[in-house]
């Protein structure tokens, strides 16, 4: 049966930051993170997520599900389908505004985050998307640039249009640290019980790396939506001469987004900064209300 949550206003946004550095295999991926998460919420719920055993980090799991289990007190997870490739991750029943569908983003350098379909994906397909045509493709690079440092709001609004495509996001960030696992009792013994237990299972534990500053983050769509970006408020980190591979998005100042178009591999890979993105919109929101008013 589906959980109401008892409250007067809805919550839109809620927050939990873990203290724990979470061991990994030593065959991760940055996929496997990602992989990982999907999966743990899946078990969590008791449902059956269709991921590849092969691209779960074996060691990353337990504590993974002990991180995301209280993601159960907000959100009834009704079904797992992140991977039929689609915007949507899961189904929800229940959640802190009722049903709806969730997207599951993680990530391992903060908390930066693609969004879907546009955010990372080729420069054939990102110039299709936006209409950018280039008679060399030796020149799609430089194409996308001029585009972008041209109309960022345009650029901007689809990226934030394919961020919030579901009901919900729930956003687990963290980084890769050089620092020893440490996770007290999270999943019921000490770190070192648990390592043992892994080697014991023939899982190699990565000897440099663990996932740590971990922060679980959800919010309603509501709390992105109807946003209208300010083409003035838009600054660059780069020029379109000095612009090599990376340059960061600054709005009203406040550095939003990071924009990499990759020299020696076929990728253009936008990815938003959530914190200072959400920051800057409520903030915007708030001032409107305010005027308004």
């Amino acid at each position: 049966m589906a959980r109401r949550f008892a409250s007067t206003v809805p919550p839109r946004f809620g927050t939990n930051t873990f203290p724990f550095r979470l061991p990994l295999s030593i065959n991760r991926t940055n996929e496997t993170i990602g992989q990982t998460v999907e999966q743990a919420i899946a078990d969590n719920a008791g449902l059956s997520s269709g991921i590849d055993s092969s691209r779960v980090d074996p060691v990353l799991l337990p504590p993974m599900r002990a991180i995301t289990q209280n993601l159960n007190q907000r959100f009834v997870f009704q079904e797992a389908i992140g991977v039929q490739n689609t915007k949507v991750d899961f189904i929800a029943s229940d959640g802190p505004m009722g049903a709806g569908t969730v997207s599951v983003k993680s990530s391992y350098r903060g908390d930066k985050v693609c969004p879907q379909v546009i955010g990372q994906t080729t420069k054939e397909r990102y110039m299709a998307h936006f209409g950018i045509s280039v008679s060399d493709t030796k020149d799609a690079a430089k194409a996308i640039k001029e585009h972008f440092l041209s109309d960022p709001a345009l650029v901007c609004d689809q990226m934030l249009q394919n961020l919030n495509c579901c009901d919900y996001i729930i956003h687990l960030s963290g980084s890769l640290l050089k620092t020893p696992a440490s996770m007290g009792t999270l999943i019921g013994s000490e770190t070192s019980a648990y390592l043992d237990r892994c080697k014991n299972n023939k899982h190699e534990i990565c000897p440099d790396k663990t996932y740590g500053n971990i922060a679980i983050n959800w919010l309603h769509k509501s709390i992105l939506a109807g946003f209208t970006w300010d083409a003035s408020l838009f600054t660059f980190t780069r020029t379109l001469d000095t612009w090599n591979e990376s340059c960061t998005i600054k709005y009203n100042g406040i550095s939003i987004a990071e924009f990499q178009i990759h020299n020696n591999r076929n990728v253009a890979k936008f990815r938003f900064k959530m914190k200072a993105l959400i920051g800057i919109i409520q903030s915007e929101m708030m001032s409107s209300t305010v005027m308004t008013s």
